[in-house]
């Protein structure tokens, strides 16, 4: 899950990362819940919309992108304590902060802060044999998965950044030089022109007096 949010035609790949959604569904797969399945489903309803949102917010480069990953991580919290799966969402959250935020340092922070919060769920829903459960193996299984994917996102990320700004700066020079190479071309016709006007002058200077001095030239007639 390193490239979510491409640029340009990339963007389209990002819906194959839909696929990971799909650990949501292994619970309901071996619990046989008929309820189970109906609110996977709808959580699987809202996470697609929410995905969906942050794609086309993306493109547009819309600061409501940033509530998209808000509602995800909010899904998770949500959905967690019922379903292990959910855990997903908390690594889409950690997959797609470092391609929204550019300071690494905030990015680390907000991934201390959801590691944080997986953690303090964990605690809450640590007793089994309730409706609500959550094993501490499923609870640093995510938190590792957040560290372990935000992390690689984050060189994935800056990565692509450079590249972005190295591009840039390539399309600038070469703007540059062609900007240059116009005042070039301007500066030699001005050059050639001028030259070339000059001994048209000279010429006719010395045309002029050649006929003045030239006694078989024919008399000039003086201007009416």
């Amino acid at each position: 899950m390193s490239d979510l949010t491409p640029n340009s035609k990339r963007r389209d790949w990002a819906w194959i990362w839909l696929g990971y959604s799909g650990f949501i569904f292994i619970d309901p797969i071996f619990e046989h819940s008929l309820y189970r399945w109906l609110f996977t489903f709808v959580v699987f309803a809202v996470f697609l919309a929410l995905f969906a949102g942050y794609v086309r917010f993306t493109r547009s480069n819309h600061v409501a992108r940033f509530w998209m990953i808000a509602a995800m991580l909010l899904l998770g919290i949500v959905t967690f304590p019922w379903n292990s799966g959910a855990s997903t969402f908390f690594i889409y959250v950690a997959a797609l902060l470092p391609f929204s935020i550019k300071s690494v340092p905030r990015v680390l922070a907000l991934f201390a802060a959801e590691a944080v919060v997986i953690l303090a769920e964990g605690y809450l829903f640590r007793n089994p044999g309730h409706l609500f459960y959550i094993a501490w193996a499923n609870t640093f299984i995510a938190i590792f998965l957040v560290i372990i994917i935000g992390g690689g996102n984050i060189f994935f990320a800056e990565q692509k950044r450079s590249e972005s700004r190295l591009r840039r700066a390539r399309e600038e020079n070469l703007a540059l030089a062609a900007v240059a190479e116009r005042e070039r071309i301007a500066r030699d016709l001005h050059d050639v022109l001028g030259h070339t006007l000059s001994v048209i002058v000279l010429k006719a200077e010395l045309a002029r007096r050649i006929i003045e001095h030239d006694p078989h030239a024919p008399p000039r007639r003086s201007p009416m």
